[in-house]
């Protein structure tokens, strides 16, 4: 859903920035080996939560399965960026496990 403008300097005539709320996408990636595990794949479903002029909240719920255990929980991560003004911003993150 709105693949083409998310992102965008301006909104396009006819699309509200409210219609983002609620976009989602689905990616997977290489999680490079440590001390601990072999290399793995992380598997991660993203969703704008928030957004506009003022903010961008992204909520994100990520599994590793191959992982010792990985397949009993869920990383639930929050991203909050917000605008503070003279083309500054505040990152505030979060995560928790499900």
């Amino acid at each position: 859903k709105h693949n083409d403008e998310i992102g965008l300097h301006k909104t396009p005539d006819g699309i509200d920035e409210a219609d983002f709320v609620g976009a989602t996408i689905e990616s997977s990636y290489l999680m490079p080996s440590s001390a601990f595990v072999k290399a793995n794949m992380a598997y991660e479903t993203a969703t704008i939560a928030q957004y506009s002029d003022y903010c961008l909240c992204i909520k994100k719920a990520t599994q590793t399965p191959d992982v010792p255990y990985g397949g009993t929980f869920i990383a639930h991560t929050q991203i909050v960026i917000t605008n503070t003004g003279n083309n500054t911003c505040k990152i505030v993150c979060s995560v928790e496990a499900e």
